[in-house]
């Protein structure tokens, strides 16, 4: 991303010649930005003679050009349902290059990823039996809750006592000991304790590591295990004062993944990384509607798209770094609420409708980008209001292409069945 002359631009190309071409709202994801983040982890395990496993964490942004354009450039997908299964399937994966982890899989579910032959990280004692039920001698992992949380928000932290996922560390040898009494072979441990943190984070990140650690060996007098897969979790940086990772910060990272399974005596990690891949690389461009300044208590932008089509600050108060496209260089001279399209008080693109966000001088049908939004966007929309999904294009090599329609009326009704 680049600003050149006030205007905004992705790669070569400017933002509002998108806008103008695809209309909006309008999701635009930057592939080459991708290939940048995946080297420059990649590079960070080079340095330390560390093979790293990369899966990528499909639930980010499970765009099936997306899934297409990675099969060469990481060496699996983790999926959280059998549908991210088919469509990286269907994107060219390799089912043994996939894996699930998810804490509800019904018995249909089970079926389906078994027929499949793809590796489940099974969450608690209840998928194992469910899982042995259907075949025995199938090879599972499992997936630990580390008792310790990390991440920029409570409900992205999925470890820690108040969790719903992974089975604690000491029950994991019961569980590794009912998989064999049920004829399953454990090949693998999994963590994944929470999303989006940062290099200040990297401390909590080495506690868990070595929860991982010290299981592992406890398995290891049981069950010769294969990999360690150390979950995603690596952030961007969103808040103003947040920094993006050092290169010297990704090689601490990677030290601790190198020493935990050297530790544990095991060759094999994996991690699963997602927004780290795919958030900066993503913007959301929208246009201001309508301008109310005085006949209100605040001065407020309506823009044509809602927390249906990009839900984090409504979710989590996230912030997003909001930019005029052809005012890019333009003083950030008044303060406004970014409201969105949709019949809901707390539908804003500020952290919250109490904060307003300093921009230039706006006028009606100014374009505007949402940063970071190529992680948890599309994949979290929704037709509330039977507002439509937008479209979503990809820039490669400096090229535009239109990966996914945007949806229309006959979209929003057609699996509705009219009773009379």
């Amino acid at each position: 991303m680049t600003i050149k002359n006030n205007q905004l631009y992705l790669g070569k190309i400017k933002v509002a010649e998108l806008a103008e071409k695809f209309g909006t709202p309008l999701y635009v994801y930057d592939f080459d930005q991708v290939v940048t983040n995946i080297e420059k982890l990649k590079g960070a395990f080079k340095k330390i003679g560390l093979k790293i496993k990369i899966y990528y964490a499909a639930k980010a942004n499970s765009s099936l050009a997306l899934l297409h354009f990675l099969k060469n450039k990481v060496d699996g997908i983790d999926a959280a349902s059998p549908y991210e299964v088919k469509i990286a399937l269907e994107a060219g994966f390799d089912s043994n290059n996939i894996m699930v982890t998810t804490p509800t899989l019904t018995e249909e579910d089970l079926n389906y990823l078994m027929r499949k032959k793809i590796l489940i990280n099974a969450d608690s004692f209840s998928q194992i039996d469910k899982i042995a039920k259907i075949e025995k001698s199938f090879q599972i992992g499992i997936r630990i809750n580390p008792l310790i949380e990390i991440g920029s928000h409570s409900h992205i932290r999925t470890g820690g006592k108040h969790s719903k996922f992974g089975i604690i560390p000491e029950k994991v040898i019961k569980g590794i000991k009912i998989a064999k009494g049920k004829g399953l072979e454990v090949i693998g441990l999994h963590c994944h304790a929470g999303s989006n943190w940062l290099a200040k984070d990297l401390p909590i990140f080495r506690k868990i590591a070595k929860v991982i650690t010290e299981t592992a060996k406890m398995a290891g007098k049981f069950k010769k295990l294969t990999y360690l897969d150390f979950g995603g979790g690596l952030g961007i940086p969103l808040s103003p004062g947040e920094k993006s990772f050092t290169q010297n910060q990704l090689v601490q990272y990677a030290k601790i993944i190198k020493k935990s399974i050297k530790d544990a005596k095991i060759k094999e990690a994996r991690i699963e990384p997602g927004r780290f891949l795919i958030g900066n690389a993503g913007v959301l461009l929208t246009k201001v509607v309508h301008l109310a300044q005085g006949e209100k208590p605040i001065d407020v932008a309506i823009v044509d798209a809602g927390f249906n089509i990009f839900s984090r600050p409504f979710i989590y108060g996230a912030y997003h770094r909001i930019i005029a496209c052809s005012k890019a260089n333009q003083a950030l001279i008044k303060k406004y609420m970014i409201g969105g399209n949709l019949c809901e008080g707390g539908d804003v693109f500020n952290v919250n409708k109490k904060e307003l966000r300093s921009m230039p001088l706006l006028e009606e049908n100014d374009l505007l980008a949402v940063l970071n939004a190529g992680a948890y966007g599309f994949a979290m929309s929704s037709q509330f209001n039977l507002r439509p999904r937008p479209a979503e294009v990809s820039i490669i090599n400096s090229k535009a292409k239109l990966i996914r329609k945007r949806e229309n009326y006959q979209d929003l009704i057609k699996n509705q069945i009219f009773v009379i």
